[in-house]
């Protein structure tokens, strides 16, 4: 996109999350329904401005991945569901049908990470379930009444069938949420090479994240205690996503940086010591042990000359250098 457009598309998430900040002093019934007005403002309003400006950093430093558009549709998506505070008929029911799309955008946005495309069919074709599940089941319950007297879908007032179809909905958003965080979960543990920090702690955000929204679909079907401070802590959670992933582009950029760095060392051929700590500085990694390849010998040796047993893949990895097909060194 042009620079025009990402300035657009900013204005226009700030703009949208200043219009839900407003409308929810306009609005009493929010207030009461929600907890503390400003709190729920402030939070909401954080994630849709949030998601919407680090979408678009992220699509401005990596427009060949398709995790920066994803972030600023989530924000949107958050931007229209709070069209549920105002009183306007057309923008309240819309707001109220879409209710239950961020969750949803939330979980496909954490498990494309980090290109932002999904893996595979079946995580497909479960993203795409989830997103089928949350505008029928939120239109489905719409006609039995309990939203007010903005709702144009109302056909009749039913507490029962009311109750039971917002028990549905949230419960069945609360599974696939949980299902979302033990696959990130299980991704952490199941790929074969250590993962770097930050994307660990990007995996665990948005594990937690998922976590607390089936935490307060589960506590707001029985009525749970604490729900508002759940509600909050949930909003606080999501919000703090961005900020990781910002963190996380930061720690690739300086890594950059090292690697440059590290090209220049290179020129001055430093001795084998001086070449181990120079790319231990530049990898971060100051476990990392540099082996020399002998062919006579067949074996991997450290600097020292004694024997290197390569390290299997649970906790350590081994880099291989090789040259036209033949070994030169590891890095572990």
């Amino acid at each position: 996109l042009r620079p025009l457009a990402f300035c657009a598309i900013g204005l226009a998430g700030c703009a949208g999350a200043a219009f839900s900040f407003t409308s929810v002093f306009r609005n009493p019934a929010v207030g009461s329904d929600l907890g503390e007005p400003l709190v729920i403002a402030l939070l909401s309003n954080w994630l849709t401005a949030s998601y919407v400006l680090c979408g678009l950093f992220a699509w401005w430093r990596r427009p060949e991945s398709r995790f920066g558009p994803l972030m600023v549709a989530v924000g949107f998506a958050n931007f229209i569901s709070t069209l549920s505070w105002t009183t306007n008929d057309f923008t309240f029911t819309l707001g109220q049908a879409f209710d239950l799309l961020p969750p949803v955008l939330f979980l496909h946005l954490f498990l494309a990470f980090p290109s932002g495309r999904l893996s595979g069919p079946v995580e497909r074709a479960f993203v795409v379930s989830a997103y089928a599940a949350a505008v029928v089941l939120q239109v489905v319950r719409m006609p039995f009444g309990g939203f007010g007297p903005n709702n144009l879908l109302e056909l009749t007032v039913h507490e029962d069938a009311a109750l039971i179809s917002l028990r549905v909905a949230l419960l069945t958003m609360s599974a696939y949420c949980l299902i979302g965080a033990a696959t990130l979960l299980l991704r952490r543990r199941g790929t074969l090479r250590p993962l770097r920090p930050m994307f660990v702690l990007l995996l665990d955000a948005f594990a937690l994240g998922l976590v607390m929204i089936a935490a307060l679909f589960v506590s707001a079907s029985f009525d749970g205690p604490a729900v508002q401070e759940i509600r909050w802590a949930t909003f606080a959670t999501l919000g703090a996503a961005p900020l990781v992933f910002l963190a996380a582009l930061l720690n690739v950029r300086l890594a950059r940086s090292a690697v440059g760095d590290l090209v220049l060392e290179l020129r001055a051929e430093p001795a084998p010591a001086d070449l181990r700590d120079s790319l231990a500085r530049a990898l971060r990694d100051p476990s990392l042990e540099l082996a020399y390849w002998l062919p006579d010998f067949g074996v991997y040796v450290d600097l020292d000359g004694k024997p290197v047993e390569l390290p299997d893949l649970q906790g350590r990895s081994t880099t291989l250098i090789d040259r036209h097909g033949d070994h030169i060194a590891a890095l572990i």
